[in-house]
């Protein structure tokens, strides 16, 4: 586990020059924004992937708003984060049920035109960055959103438990010196072998998402309390 400051504090430690005496030596990266530029420009080449430490089920959630099918970012920041949906609960008085998952054209016929209805939601869709319902919420229901989120960077030095500082470090410590060593030191060789780095961490995190999303099936035989 370790914070942003400690990654900058690493990655300055590691690009050393080694062509200075021990008298004279000094951290090639004084200027800390570069290292900090470069780690901000790794996460962001990796938020598009898929790992396992972006499911969540507590990111999104919010209240319809009767007569309003669309939902953006404006009405509920996280939807902003959306990776991939994986289900969406919505709570009817005091049932918690599913909606179900419908194509975003099929929702915009039935929650347009003349024939359009309010009513309690059964299913959801997306489109455009929009989380879709049908039929038209006729009051506010509690809805809650399980799946993947893009996971943003630190906001600070000191942040803890941020997962791109725990899970995925190896994968952006690396990457982030092969910014470095490509646009600030001007060095392919060593810019190649930190990609090298970054793509064996990032080979592990895929693997290790795979099998934690989508485990062997294991058989086994139903178990009978009467035999």
């Amino acid at each position: 586990m370790t914070t942003l400051g400690i990654m900058k504090e690493r990655i300055a430690s590691e690009l050393r020059r080694d062509d200075l005496s021990s008298a004279t030596e000094f951290r090639v990266l004084a200027a800390v924004s570069d290292i900090h530029d470069a780690i901000h420009t790794a996460i962001a080449e990796y938020q598009n992937e898929q790992f396992w430490f972006q499911q969540k089920r507590d990111i999104l959630t919010f209240n319809t708003v009767a007569e309003q099918w669309q939902y953006t970012s404006a009405d509920a920041a996280a939807i902003a984060r959306v990776a991939k949906i994986e289900w969406v609960k919505i709570t009817i008085a005091t049932f918690v049920t599913s909606l179900i998952f419908r194509h975003a054209e099929g929702i915009e016929n039935t929650n347009t035109g003349a024939g359009a209805l309010s009513s309690q939601p059964r299913f959801y869709g997306w489109y455009a960055d929009s989380l879709l319902i049908e039929p038209i919420p006729d009051a506010a229901y509690a809805v809650r959103v399980g799946g993947m989120f893009n996971m943003t960077a630190p906001a600070s030095d000191s942040e803890a438990s941020n997962p791109w500082m725990v899970y995925a470090e190896r994968l952006i410590r690396s990457r982030a010196k092969a910014e470095l060593y490509e646009h600030v030191l001007r060095n392919d060789r060593l810019a190649d072998r930190m990609r090298f780095q970054a793509d064996d961490a990032l080979r592990v995190l895929r693997t290790t998402t795979e099998q934690k999303l989508a485990p062997e099936m294991v058989l086994t035989e139903p178990y009978d309390p009467f035999e």
